[in-house]
C-alpha cells in the first residue's frame, strides 16, 4: 500500500466519524474531526 492510499482510507474513515458525531449531536467531537482533516490537507 502506499502512502495516498493509506491517507484516503484514513479521509474516509474521518468522514465517517464525523457524520455519526453530527448524528449524535457530538459538536466537539465533530469539531475535532474537522480539525485534522484540515491539518492533513
Amino acid at each position: 500500500m502506499t502512502k495516498e492510499e493509506l491517507d484516503k482510507m484514513y479521509d474516509k474513515r474521518l468522514e465517517e466519524l464525523y457524520k455519526i458525531a453530527i448524528k449524535k449531536e457530538e459538536a466537539g467531537v465533530a469539531m475535532m474531526i474537522l480539525e485534522k482533516i484540515r491539518v492533513m490537507k
